[in-house]
């Protein structure tokens, strides 16, 4: 085809028809162009359908990850529900004082520890993060679906993590009056850590040997007036988490639905 194109250019020349080969000459560098942009946008389609199809696996990562993290999150929420509960029996036993043995002080002493318990949730977000990086959050939907995924990547973390001023405030000040060999007690007898995503209480009986102490640290906890201050903070931050993570479990399966469209 290059050959056939200089001998017309050529046969142009020869035969003095410099308006012909002008003509010749426009037309060849048209061609060059229009053969250009077609490679151009034949790539460009290449590079979208590529794009299209990273969008639909890493889409699919995303399903799972949210998947997940429903279920570390439901695992939380029946967690901290526990928690709930031992901060509403410390909250009665401190304003009734209504314990009439050595046990019912151990039972208020290990309500006032476990209110202490926390378990950190962030979501899984390293398919999220790579999304954005590339560029092909577009490719997820509209508006709506980003600014869902960014509440629930962004903004209810941050929520969360403001919770932690009540919660080290409460613990600084239970941990630091309940004796070691109490906590030593607890963590071997009444609480069980299974890997990262399983948490667990337990019952347990009074330790043997421990009367007096528990005796000491029930009265100096219960008839501190800078305790119930405390413990109305940590009750509210539980009820805010309990909030903030069941927004976050309905964001969740908005965010699902949305993506399997």
């Amino acid at each position: 085809m290059i050959t056939l194109f200089r001998r017309i250019r050529q046969k142009l020349i020869d035969s003095g028809s410099f308006t012909k080969y002008l003509l010749y000459a426009i037309g060849e560098i048209l061609l060059v162009v229009i053969g250009i942009l077609i490679a151009l946008q034949v790539n460009n389609w290449n590079e979208e359908r590529n794009d299209v199809a990273e969008a639909e696996q890493l889409t699919e990562r995303l399903i799972n990850d949210i998947s997940n993290d429903k279920e570390r999150l439901n695992y939380r929420i029946t967690f901290f529900k526990t928690v709930m509960d031992f901060a509403t029996q410390a909250n009665e036993e401190t304003e009734l004082k209504k314990a009439s043995d050595v046990y019912e002080k151990w039972e208020y002493l290990l309500a006032v520890f476990h209110t202490s318990q926390t378990w950190p949730f962030m979501p899984a977000d390293a398919t999220y993060n790579e999304i954005q990086n590339s560029g092909l959050l577009g490719y997820l939907g509209e508006s709506d679906i980003q600014n869902l995924l960014s509440s629930y990547y962004i903004d209810n973390p941050l929520q969360l993590n403001q919770l932690v001023g009540g919660t080290q405030a409460y613990r600084d000040y239970s941990r630091s009056l309940i004796p070691v060999t109490l906590q030593k007690y607890i963590w071997k007898e009444c609480f069980e850590i299974r890997g990262l995503d399983l948490q667990i209480f337990g019952d347990c009986e009074l330790p043997a040997g421990e009367e007096a102490d528990i005796e000491k640290v029930y009265d100096m906890i219960s008839g501190d007036p800078n305790f119930p201050p405390l413990l109305t903070r940590r009750h509210a931050t539980l009820l805010i988490r309990e909030q903030i993570q069941s927004d976050m479990l309905k964001v969740a399966d908005n965010v699902i639905n949305q993506l399997k469209k």
